[in-house]
Protein backbone atom coordinates (compact mmCIF):
# COMPACT_ATOMS: atom_id res chain seq x y z
CA UNK A 1 0.00 0.00 0.00
CA UNK A 2 1.53 3.34 -1.01
CA UNK A 3 1.91 6.18 1.44
CA UNK A 4 -1.15 8.39 1.26
CA UNK A 5 -0.02 11.08 3.66
CA UNK A 6 1.66 14.35 2.59
CA UNK A 7 5.48 13.99 2.60
CA UNK A 8 6.07 16.78 5.12
CA UNK A 9 9.00 16.75 7.53
CA UNK A 10 6.51 16.18 10.34
CA UNK A 11 5.00 13.14 8.65
CA UNK A 12 8.41 11.72 7.69
CA UNK A 13 9.67 11.97 11.28
CA UNK A 14 6.46 10.49 12.67
CA UNK A 15 6.67 7.61 10.16
CA UNK A 16 10.31 7.04 11.17
CA UNK A 17 9.27 6.82 14.83
CA UNK A 18 6.51 4.38 13.93
CA UNK A 19 8.91 2.23 11.87
CA UNK A 20 11.44 2.10 14.70
CA UNK A 21 8.53 1.09 16.92
CA UNK A 22 7.90 -1.92 14.65
CA UNK A 23 5.13 -0.60 12.41
CA UNK A 24 5.95 -1.71 8.86
CA UNK A 25 3.03 0.22 7.38
CA UNK A 26 3.13 3.52 9.30
CA UNK A 27 0.44 6.16 9.20
CA UNK A 28 1.95 9.30 10.72
CA UNK A 29 -1.42 11.03 10.77
CA UNK A 30 -2.36 8.75 13.68
CA UNK A 31 0.61 9.77 15.85
CA UNK A 32 0.04 12.92 17.92
CA UNK A 33 2.96 15.35 18.11
CA UNK A 34 2.35 15.56 21.85
CA UNK A 35 2.97 11.84 22.46
CA UNK A 36 5.76 11.26 24.94
CA UNK A 37 8.82 9.51 23.54
CA UNK A 38 9.09 7.55 26.80
CA UNK A 39 5.80 5.84 25.88
CA UNK A 40 7.64 3.93 23.14
CA UNK A 41 10.12 2.35 25.59
CA UNK A 42 12.82 2.40 22.91
CA UNK A 43 16.11 0.64 23.57
CA UNK A 44 19.40 2.43 22.97
CA UNK A 45 19.70 0.58 19.64
CA UNK A 46 16.27 1.87 18.61
CA UNK A 47 17.29 5.43 19.51
CA UNK A 48 20.40 5.05 17.35
CA UNK A 49 18.19 3.81 14.49
CA UNK A 50 15.81 6.75 14.94
CA UNK A 51 18.74 9.16 14.95
CA UNK A 52 19.97 7.73 11.64
CA UNK A 53 16.49 8.05 10.14
CA UNK A 54 16.20 11.66 11.35
CA UNK A 55 19.59 12.49 9.85
CA UNK A 56 18.53 10.94 6.51
CA UNK A 57 15.33 13.00 6.51
CA UNK A 58 17.31 16.19 7.20
CA UNK A 59 19.96 15.40 4.55
CA UNK A 60 17.26 14.67 1.97
CA UNK A 61 15.96 18.21 2.48
CA UNK A 62 19.29 19.98 2.89
CA UNK A 63 22.49 18.20 1.82
CA UNK A 64 24.54 20.16 4.36
CA UNK A 65 22.08 19.80 7.23
CA UNK A 66 23.68 19.80 10.65
CA UNK A 67 24.14 16.34 12.13
CA UNK A 68 21.68 15.29 14.82
CA UNK A 69 23.35 13.54 17.74
CA UNK A 70 21.86 10.45 19.34
CA UNK A 71 22.05 12.29 22.68
CA UNK A 72 19.72 14.96 21.26
CA UNK A 73 17.19 12.34 20.19
CA UNK A 74 17.50 10.63 23.58
CA UNK A 75 16.73 14.01 25.14
CA UNK A 76 13.54 14.47 23.13
CA UNK A 77 10.52 14.49 25.43
CA UNK A 78 7.81 14.41 22.76
CA UNK A 79 7.40 13.46 19.12
CA UNK A 80 7.35 17.20 18.37
CA UNK A 81 10.83 17.50 19.89
CA UNK A 82 12.11 15.00 17.31
CA UNK A 83 10.43 16.95 14.52
CA UNK A 84 12.03 20.14 15.84
CA UNK A 85 15.47 18.49 15.86
CA UNK A 86 15.15 17.69 12.16
CA UNK A 87 13.83 21.15 11.29
CA UNK A 88 16.68 22.76 13.23
CA UNK A 89 19.25 20.58 11.45
CA UNK A 90 17.80 21.66 8.09
CA UNK A 91 17.67 25.34 9.07
CA UNK A 92 21.29 25.33 10.28
CA UNK A 93 23.37 23.77 7.51
CA UNK A 94 27.04 23.11 8.04
CA UNK A 95 29.09 25.48 5.86
CA UNK A 96 31.07 23.84 3.09
CA UNK A 97 34.57 24.81 2.09
CA UNK A 98 34.61 27.00 -1.04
Amino acid sequence: MPNTYPPTIENKVKAAIQKVNGDNNPDPTTLPSTKKMADFSFSSVQYISLTRKCNRIAKAQQANAAKIATAAVLGATTVQDCIDLVNTAIANPVPTNP
